[in-house]
């Protein structure tokens, strides 16, 4: 990959992030360091960092996020504030061998995306009620 410094601003920025930034987040962080780029810019240096494996894009209700971690993890979405969060891994590797061998298939990859209330809304939720 070419090196330029819209990449290395955008890759920063999602680096640097632990909210699964938007597109559009990323675009006005990096406008603060250079003013003349635009969000069609974000969008190519953010799709080929993506080819590269740099970082990943994580597609929730039609909208991409990115992540610079790598490890192996998990994210939960709050249907509430739609706020992502990631959560540790825990060993799925029997539920996959039982899958790999049901339906005769070999997994080489694997996202895992919960959904529910994050524990802010539900203490929100619990305010209202009282």
């Amino acid at each position: 990959m070419r090196y330029s410094k819209q990449r290395e601003s955008i890759l920063e920025v999602v680096n640097q992030s632990s909210n699964h930034p938007t597109a559009e987040m990323i675009y006005w962080e990096v406008k603060k360091q250079i003013p003349n780029i635009s969000l069609g810019t974000v969008y190519r240096n953010l799709n080929a960092l993506v080819d590269a494996s740099l970082i990943k894009r994580i597609h929730i209700q039609d909208v991409d996020h990115y992540d610079h971690r790598k490890d192996e993890h998990y994210h939960f979405c709050c249907r509430e504030c739609q706020t992502l969060y990631d959560l540790e891994a825990t060993d799925i590797k029997n539920l996959i061998q039982k899958v790999e061998k049901k339906e005769q298939v070999k997994i080489d990859d694997y996202e895992i995306l919960f959904y529910g209330t994050c524990m802010h809304c539900m203490k929100k939720g619990l305010r209202e009620w009282n």
